[in-house]
């Protein structure tokens, strides 16, 4: 049986290795141009992932699990948190590589405060559901 988990490590180092090869073999616009292109792909596919995993959670939803508002709602709020938190990091890729200088280390800091202010208001609203708890568990 193989260990998929080596398979992932080895295939983001040969990624890794790739992009920066390609760093500098490639022009700078060109490479920023393909990053953006990837980094758009991966976003889409992301929603669609998380869409897929979250219709199907609800319409395999367990009638025993309590929480603050239903089910459905737990979902979908966790839905829209994950793919807040994949637009944090993608807007985080976007400032590094379109901004340089003092305009990208103000966006970075003013979104890191973004992201810790969001995960603060997050973590509030998570305590009053067993949706994120009873998923963690079943993930294992």
């Amino acid at each position: 049986m193989k260990n998929s988990e080596a398979n992932d490590n080895f295939t983001l180092f040969a990624s890794s290795i790739a992009f920066a090869v390609l760093s500098d073999i490639l022009d700078k616009q060109i490479y920023t141009k393909i990053l953006t292109a990837i980094m758009i792909l991966v976003l889409i596919f992301v929603v669609i992932r998380n869409l897929k995993f979250t219709l199907y959670h609800i319409k395999n939803e367990n009638p025993n699990i309590q929480t603050f508002i239903s089910v459905k709602v737990d979902y979908w709020l966790l839905f829209v948190r994950n793919l807040v938190i994949y637009g944090f990091l993608a807007s985080l890729f976007f400032v590094t590589a379109y901004l340089n200088g003092r305009t990208m280390w103000l966006s970075i800091l003013a979104l890191v405060i973004v992201i810790i202010a969001f995960f603060i208001v997050i973590s509030k609203f998570e305590d009053k559901t067993d949706i994120i708890n009873s998923e963690e568990n079943h993930t294992d």
